[in-house]
């Protein structure tokens, strides 16, 4: 089945170079429109313009670190000047933080977990705003990804989990700060999704690639194993297209009436 709900519609793609933000910049290509993927790495954003060439809609990439203030104001500043105007917010990059525990976790990760998941979510909408205020129809739309770990206290991953309890709380407050501009706010919360977050972890903190043969602090998942939500292990992965699908139908007139909501992809892990 194919759509075209998005024909024209000007869309910024953040962590668009790999995993969830890959799938969702392909998707909203595919249907039509016009995708400004941004990423850190560029090799990641060359390899999405090489698969995407005969998709549909157009594509422009920004290159640049979502936690320095010179990207965001320079990617809303050449939105503003190609385009004018700003339909769509995906806000799909993230990083983990090796599931360590309490006591195991370093304040330059804590730091960069908080930076990369929270503080420059915050300061995208915020830098963003001038661009997607008091559209005509049905307005404007920001879609954040969180997690499951929003939802819960699990064990191991403080720093993860805190942000994404965050993410969360900063979604519902936007949401009803601009519900007179018109534009909504939303998370898509995944579960267990194969995608390439720890291979972004591991080129952001290269000095840990060689510490755990997992990649992931076998401490903190022995403990995260044993207690709490790694108790119950989910059916399956869930794939990067999944999350994409969701974060397109809130994006969509078809979620016109949604905001404030927190949807969660995750094959029932949460429901047990």
């Amino acid at each position: 089945m194919s759509f075209n709900r998005f024909i024209d519609k000007i869309v910024l793609v953040i962590g668009a170079g790999a995993g969830m933000g890959k799938a969702t910049a392909m998707s909203f290509l595919a249907e039509g429109a016009q995708v400004i993927g941004l990423d850190m790495f560029e090799d990641r954003l060359e390899a999405l313009v090489d698969e995407t060439k005969d998709l549909g809609g157009t594509l422009d990439t920004y290159v640049g670190d979502i936690t320095d203030m010179k990207t965001i104001d320079g990617v809303v500043d050449f939105i503003q000047k190609k385009y004018g105007t700003l339909d769509i917010l995906a806000h799909v990059a993230g990083i983990m933080d090796f599931m360590l525990p309490p006591d195991m976790l370093t304040d330059d990760i804590w730091d960069r977990v908080m930076d990369v998941n929270v503080k420059a979510q915050w300061r995208m909408a915020k830098a963003a705003m001038p661009l997607m205020k008091n559209h005509e129809g049905n307005g404007a739309c920001v879609t954040i990804v969180s997690s499951l770990g929003g939802y819960v206290g699990s064990s191991s991953g403080s720093a993860y989990i805190t942000s994404k309890h965050g993410v969360e709380g900063l979604m519902k407050n936007l949401s009803f700060s601009y519900r007179d501009n018109k534009v909504r706010f939303n998370c898509v919360a995944p579960g267990a999704i194969a995608t390439e977050i720890m291979e972004t972890t591991l080129r952001i903190f290269p000095e840990y690639e060689e510490k755990w043969e997992s990649g992931m602090c076998s401490e903190g998942m022995e403990f995260y194993l044993l207690n709490g939500i790694g108790l119950v292990r989910p059916v399956e992965l869930g794939e990067a297209q999944d999350v994409a699908d969701a974060i397109l139908f809130l994006s969509s007139d078809q979620a016109k009436f949604i905001n404030g909501a927190s949807l969660v992809v995750d094959g029932g892990w949460y429901s047990a």
